[in-house]
């Protein structure tokens, strides 16, 4: 009996340690730096380059990720916060004097990622652009596979929805506002 109740609370201590471990053991950013390449090969880190996170399990939600935006320090380095353990996301990277650059999808927990960027007119990518721009690059033959059509029809599907509601109240509006004048 003695020994039983010993090898209970060990089994649960251990159990206990092993799983905060697995817990905290997951870390939900992504870090790295942004280094603009310059015509000779030298790299230089880039101050004030915003970085956008996409989530690709949610990419044809209208919300842009469950992850917030973040700028580069005066290292050019970020830390991109919020990221659930399973997704994998995109960064985008814009600002001026540069041209806009994606990521390949990132897990989690990576901690060396580099941004190469280089000059341009600093355009802000949008949602539509930047998934087009890793449909482009996921498909050697460029455009979208069949599970990327799938959501683009999906999200293009949602976004008329919400464009037909939002007609749909200003007309109401527009007979109320009548009404009460």
């Amino acid at each position: 009996m003695f020994n039983k109740k010993y090898f209970v609370k060990l089994l649960f201590v251990t159990v206990f340690a092993l799983g905060s471990i697995a817990v905290f053991g997951q870390d939900g950013s992504i870090s790295g730096k942004v280094e603009l390449k310059a015509e000779g090969g030298a790299r230089t880190p880039v101050a004030g380059v915003q970085i956008d996170c996409y989530d690709l399990t949610i990419f044809t939600q209208m919300s842009k990720a469950t992850c917030a935006s973040t700028k580069t320090d005066e290292k050019g380095e970020f830390t991109v916060t919020g990221l659930k353990a399973e997704g994998k996301f995109i960064l985008a990277a814009s600002g001026n004097g540069i041209g806009p650059r994606i990521t390949l999808p990132d897990k989690p927990g990576k901690k060396d990622e580099v941004i190469t960027v280089i000059k341009g007119d600093g355009e802000v990518l949008t949602k539509n652009e930047v998934w087009q721009a890793y449909a482009f690059s996921k498909n050697s033959a460029g455009g979208f596979s069949s599970d990327q059509k799938d959501a683009q029809a999906q999200y293009e599907k949602r976004l008329a929805e919400l464009s037909a509601s939002n007609e749909k109240i200003k007309a109401n509006n527009a007979k109320i506002d009548a009404a009460l004048k």
